[in-house]
């Protein structure tokens, strides 16, 4: 069987095959001819398109339609046959073309170039363009191949065809996360009376010369459902520290909007006029940083048939098609911190418009009418004296750029005749790029802060603080403070300058009643550029009469060692202070030597130091070896963290420190008998995958569960799951998502059920007139009435269709209504509704069959 485009083929190649033969053979052959003849070649652009296309071939070349082939890669053109002017937007919006017939020049990418009538053929409806001046004027490359009649063109991922392809399964992509959010099952925390364990331990060692060995222990755990953390640190010498030992005890209230969290142990407020305390603590303030700040609306009158996709922070978040009136609507959440809002237009004859909005939200700004409070009380110990205190804090969200407070900290029961102390304060964003923040206590300071920051251009902060006479809160007596800092970022083609400077002025009244200065200039520059690092730290200080400047060279050029060279300079004496040089290498994959080199001028000393460090996953191990002017030093310092599995009764050792932090371990099983509970004898599946907030999975060779350890404790995290990656097909997690809320000090037990998939089969039938025959090619969609997720199946040719892999549920089936309308039928019965259940070895459910027939 032969089809149209193959017998076209064939009588192009036969026709090709005489031109060139006539050409040969022909003595008028040997110059260019203008008759042309219109064959036809396979257009080949790998992983976007395989397309027959219409050429002409003059004997020597081949021409190709400029108007289809942008037609097909989607190039913006607009054609002026009359004139001879065609012209668009070469693959972005600043790179205009034009190729002007009547003047015989073409412009593309700023070059201007000439476009005579050997480059080009026009037709009535086309401008056929020879292959080399699409090179010459588009860097478009082609290479035409006579024995097959192709034209190969690689492929370029500024297409804008490759581009919309892409947008579309980036949509899908996005589509599909939407619905997979909707089954997401919340796993309800334990009450944790007395649980958990973790303990961070660090011992450090000097054995020459009759060195001491010193232990930091810290010790964490859950008790009555909240969080508990004690530390201390002693040596081998002197015994264990009493003074050293902290310990705070800290309860999360959920779901309560006047009390969230309270503390007893070492404690502080977190205000202006906050200190150190041992007691007690109340506050409402949230337990997770803020993240949503408020809903902004995005819309603009663009023009129908405009695409509109919406970025947050570089990552799609929604899209959308323009209305008949050519307008757009997005609701969108700002955070806080730096939200990049990012809307890129894509309109219907090729054109591409980016718009981009900056939203900064301070996080000591509050929403509009929320309030904060913190109540604390407790002791403070100084040279053996205890004083009380009694410290009060409340901040208020006036306006949504305007958050105002009041703080206060009274002695309570003192003999000393301290006076309570109380501020008042302020933050106000003017501009998104500016924060202003005052405070005012009369018996205190008067404090002004102002900064301004452009990430692309330059950041200025600036702070004035005027104090006021108080031994108690200013006992060095200082009279002012003055500080200012501007940081610039400057790009050279892809390296980078960083420039920074900070001015500092302080101000003392010193006991014989004059005034002492203290000011100083910082000045620094970092240079990246070809894997080799120039850093230049200046420090003057005039007060002081130094002026040093520091310059660090260092590179990562050679894979063998990364070298590192350091030099200071005394401007004062005009010599160098200090000399070093450094060598840094990795060895076996987690451990690193370094080898110091330094001739410290100033203080007459030489010195010789090699340290080697190797990272395991259970712990850190540093050893460092000194020689300077004649003696030797040895330091030893090992540090990690245990961790108690109580749900495996099993100890983990990890090399970073876990008080504080959460940890959990996910175990996909099979749930044999459908409780949803990991029972003894069934099987744990290893082969699944699963991610947590973006944080790294540990995994051992032995394992067959995954450990997450550092995760914020009492934030929600989203649990997912990739249920392509189970090696059986007939199985499939009972949920798509889980929602967990993380304890500190504890591993979190994550269980995820995996079912037997369920099981769907029936028929598609279009009636005639002699009955029903099976059609093939018909779209089915599968909802889950729960989730919303659909499942798209195509009929075979006999117009039977099966598929494996639904989850336990309710579930409705449909024709894709698109196809029915497109074909003019309608089907019987518009849906049907079914479930599939629990049981062993998976359900079953069959004739879930459809009759189309025409309208």
């Amino acid at each position: 069987m032969f089809s149209l485009r193959n017998i076209n083929r064939i009588i192009g190649r036969i026709t090709l095959f005489l031109i060139l033969l006539v050409t040969f053979i022909s003595p008028a052959g040997m110059a260019q001819s203008q008759e042309t003849e219109e064959i036809v070649v396979k257009l080949e652009i790998p992983r976007l398109m395989q397309k027959d296309i219409f050429v002409l071939y003059d004997g020597t070349d081949i021409y190709v339609s400029l108007n289809e082939l942008f037609a097909l890669l989607e190039i913006n053109i607009k054609e002026d046959f009359l004139h001879g002017v065609f012209s668009g937007e070469y693959l972005t919006p600043d790179n205009k073309y034009e190729i002007n017939l009547s003047q015989n020049r073409a412009k593309c990418f700023g070059q201007e170039i000439l476009f005579d009538s050997t480059s080009y053929f026009v037709t009535e409806y086309n401008l056929y363009v020879k292959i080399k001046a699409f090179k010459q004027l588009f860097d478009l490359q082609m290479f035409f191949n006579f024995s097959e009649l192709s034209i190969y063109m690689p492929l370029e991922k500024d297409f804008p065809i490759y581009q919309r392809l892409k947008r579309q399964q980036d949509h899908k992509k996005l589509r599909e996360t939407k619905v997979a959010l909707k089954d997401v099952y919340e796993i309800k925390p334990e009450k944790e009376i007395f649980s958990g364990g973790v303990v961070d331990w660090m011992v450090s060692s000097n054995p020459i010369s009759g060195g001491d060995t010193y232990l930091n222990l810290g010790i964490g755990s859950m008790i009555l459902n909240g969080d508990l953390a004690i530390s201390g640190t002693g040596s081998m010498k002197s015994g264990f520290n009493q003074n050293s030992v902290s310990y705070k005890w800290h309860y999360v209230f959920n779901d309560r909007k006047y009390i969230t969290q309270a503390e007893v142990g070492n404690i502080n407020s977190g205000n202006y006029l906050a200190r150190g305390l041992k007691g007690a603590l109340i506050t409402n303030r949230p337990q997770v940083r803020r993240k949503h700040f408020q809903t902004i609306s995005l819309s603009d009158r663009i023009g129908p048939g405009w695409e509109v996709e919406l970025y947050v922070n570089n990552k799609l978040v929604d899209f959308t098609t323009t209305d008949e009136n050519g307008e757009y609507n997005f609701l969108v959440d700002t955070e806080y911190g730096r939200t990049k809002i990012t809307l890129k237009m894509y309109g219907p004859n090729g054109e591409i418009r980016t718009e981009e909005k900056l939203s900064t939200v301070p996080f000591n700004i509050i929403p509009k009418k929320d309030y904060e409070y913190t109540i604390a009380g407790g002791q403070i110990t100084y040279r053996d004296t205890t004083k009380n205190y009694i410290q009060m804090n409340g901040l208020y969200g006036l306006f949504g750029k305007l958050t105002v407070g009041l703080s206060s900290d009274m002695p309570v029961g003192n003999d000393d005749g301290e006076k309570p102390t109380t501020a008042l304060e302020g933050t106000f964003q003017p501009l998104s790029n500016t924060l202003v923040s005052a405070s005012y206590s009369p018996n205190y300071a008067m404090q002004l802060d102002m900064s301004m920051r452009n990430v692309t251009i330059a950041s200025v902060s600036a702070r004035y603080v005027k104090y006021y006479e108080n031994q108690y809160r200013n006992s060095l007596k200082q009279l002012d403070a003055i500080s200012i800092s501007v940081s610039s970022p400057i790009k050279i083609g892809k390296n980078y300058i960083g420039l920074r400077c900070r001015y500092t002025k302080d101000k003392y009244r010193t006991n014989t009643a004059t005034i002492r200065i203290s000011d100083g200039l910082n000045i620094g520059m970092k240079v990246m550029a070809f894997k080799t690092h120039l850093n230049y730290i200046g420090n003057f200080r005039k007060s002081e009469k130094t002026s040093i400047s520091k310059i660090i060279l260092s590179s990562s050029l050679l894979n063998i060692i990364r070298p590192q060279i350091a030099a200071s300079y005394d401007h004062k004496t005009n010599k160098l202070s200090k000399i070093g040089i450094y060598f840094h290498k990795r060895i076996f994959r987690q451990g690193q030597l370094s080898l110091s080199l330094e001739d410290n001028r100033a203080y007459n000393s030489k010195s010789i130091m090699l340290t080697f460090n190797i990272s395991t996953d259970f712990a850190d191990f540093t050893s460092r070896g000194i020689y300077s002017n004649g003696s030797v030093g040895f330091n030893q310092m090992q540090k990690g963290s245990i961790r108690y599995n109580r749900h495996a009764k099993s100890f983990r050792f990890v090399k970073r420190n876990g008080i504080g932090a959460g940890s959990a371990v996910v175990s996909p099983f099979v749930d044999d008998n459908y409780n949803g509970i990991l029972d003894h004898g069934e099987t744990i599946l290893s082969d699944l995958k699963t991610r947590i907030g973006g944080a790294s999975v540990i995994r051992n060779r032995d394992d067959k569960v995954s450990f997450y350890d550092n995760l914020r404790p009492y934030d929600p995290y989203l649990v997912e799951i990739d249920q392509y990656s189970l090696d059986n097909p007939m199985l499939t997690p009972a949920h798509e998502n889980y929602r967990v809320i993380l304890k500190p000090n504890t591993v979190t037990a994550i269980n995820i059920p995996v079912v037997t998939a369920g099981e769907i089969g029936g028929k598609v039938d279009r009636k005639i007139t002699d009955g029903s025959v099976g059609i093939g090619g018909i779209r089915l969609i599968v909802v889950n009435e729960k989730t919303g997720k659909e499942t798209e199946l195509i009929t075979f040719n006999s117009g039977e269709y099966f598929h494996i892999g639904l989850g336990p549920g309710m579930y409705r089936a449909y024709i894709d209504p698109i196809q029915l309308e497109r074909y003019g039928y309608e089907a019987d019965p518009p849906y049907t509704r079914f479930q599939i259940k629990t049981v062993a070895g998976g359900d079953y459910v069959g004739n879930i069959n459809f009759m189309i027939e025409a309208k």
